[in-house]
């Protein structure tokens, strides 16, 4: 493949899309396309790659006699306005077409923490041409993906996801593709369709470490929180869907609020760290230039201010946006803030806590509180993480929202959540 694609160069944009950028408007990023494009009665062009030669490819060019005009050639070369990323490859069907684009321009932007040239999402997709594992798998996502964006029910990531499957199961047991890149790559897509609900998740994410104060090293909790989360989740939605009476929910609450608890890691502990599906565990470490000590201190401040936030979240579920916290929540809530003060910045621990943030502000009402919590947005933002700038979003819809009903205008309380689906960040903050 590097040979093929050497002669191309990748042109990529930063927050704003092709259209927004040709036009020199001020784009604000919306998924699937953008909101100042639909303004202007524009077509957005997404934000995904593109291809262009390079000064190698051209010079091949001009030495066998072929010219190449562009409007600048002194520097980089223009970009191509309309060649998406797949011109470069054979055509696929329009359906499939359709969703590889979707892939390349919205899947792969948001796969990594930090878009950059060199996203590895956008060049499965070449791969994929020739791969039937991997392209199904590619599309499998993207489908899904875009029908929890339109709010859709059609079956077109189920159709592909059995395809890829099917494709998969080929591969692990031909002993020659089994450990070859093309299927490694097709369950890590699959990997991240992210249907929390599969029955396979729950014992997967039961091999935790036997150490109960061990911190995940990935999300910064708990190891046992993760479960925990996964299991509120469902219930949230077994009650927007009224499949649960009153004291059912009442009891599947508490017994969570009391598992939450048992995560707490005191501030003296010696932590481990691990990860949610690893039975075994590390010794705890500091290697990015801060003591142990002041690393291990971060690092339980952390994983309380997640354990904090979860028996929020966990009470959030059952009560609305207009019942004021109980005392037990509400001594949750002042000892989390009390906490962020010992992770004073994104170095480390604090890199993760994008959806504290969400939980907690969401219940804050002073302006100190909310200036504040913007601070620590903005300390987020600098590691070019761009799920922390949808969280800072949603949040501050929260707050907006809230602040039209204290002054009259009609509306009714919503759960952070729903102001989530409303605004249509769901893809980000799941």
């Amino acid at each position: 493949m590097e040979s093929t694609l050497s002669p191309l160069l990748r042109l990529t944009l930063g927050e704003a899309c092709w259209t927004c950028q040709e036009h020199l408007r001020a784009c604000d990023a919306g998924l699937p396309r953008c909101r100042t494009c639909i303004e202007h009665g524009s077509t957005c062009s997404g934000y995904g790659s593109k291809l262009s030669l390079t000064h190698t490819g051209l010079k091949s060019k001009r030495q066998s006699g072929h010219t190449l005009r562009s409007p600048s050639m002194t520097g980089q070369l223009a970009p191509v306005q309309d060649m998406p990323i797949l011109t470069a490859f054979h055509p696929l069907p329009v359906e499939q077409s359709y969703f590889a684009q979707h892939f390349s321009h919205n899947i792969a932007r948001i796969g990594l923490a930090i878009d950059h040239q060199g996203n590895g999402y956008r060049w499965l997709l070449p791969m994929a041409m020739s791969e039937p594992a991997l392209l199904n798998a590619a599309l499998a996502v993207a489908a899904s993906h875009h029908s929890r964006w339109q709010q859709s029910t059609n079956n077109d990531a189920l159709k592909y996801l059995r395809a890829s499957c099917l494709n998969l199961k080929q591969r692990l047991v031909d002993r020659k593709l089994v450990h070859s890149n093309v299927t490694l790559a097709s369950m890590l897509l699959l990997a991240t369709l992210g249907i929390a609900a599969i029955p396979e998740l729950d014992p997967w994410m039961e091999a935790t470490a036997d150490h109960k104060q061990t911190i995940d090293a990935l999300f910064g909790c708990s190891v046992r929180l993760p479960k925990l989360l996964s299991a509120a989740s469902r219930l949230l939605v077994a009650i927007r869907d009224g499949q649960l009476v009153p004291s059912e929910i009442q009891s599947r609450a508490d017994a969570l609020q009391k598992e939450i608890r048992a995560t707490r890691i005191s501030a003296d502990a010696i932590p481990m760290l691990g990860l949610t599906c690893r039975r075994t565990a590390q010794a705890f470490s500091a290697s990015i230039g801060l003591h142990e000590d002041e690393m291990r201190r971060r690092a339980i401040a952390t994983a309380e201010i997640f354990r904090h936030a979860a028996h929020i979240f966990v009470y959030r579920i059952i009560h609305g946006p207009e019942i004021s916290l109980s005392p037990e929540m509400l001594e949750s809530l002042h000892s989390a803030l009390g906490l962020l003060t010992l992770v004073p910045d994104a170095v480390g621990p604090g890199a993760n806590l994008g959806w504290c943030l969400v939980v907690l502000g969401t219940e804050l009402e002073t302006a100190e509180y909310r200036h504040y919590i913007t601070s620590r947005w903005a300390g987020l933002h600098l590691l070019g993480v761009h799920s922390t700038k949808n969280g800072e979003k949603i949040l501050n819809e929260v707050w907006n929202h809230r602040d039209l009903i204290k002054q009259g205008y009609p509306g009714a309380s919503e759960r952070w959540q729903d102001t989530m689906l409303r605004i249509g960040k769901a893809q980000i903050l799941m």
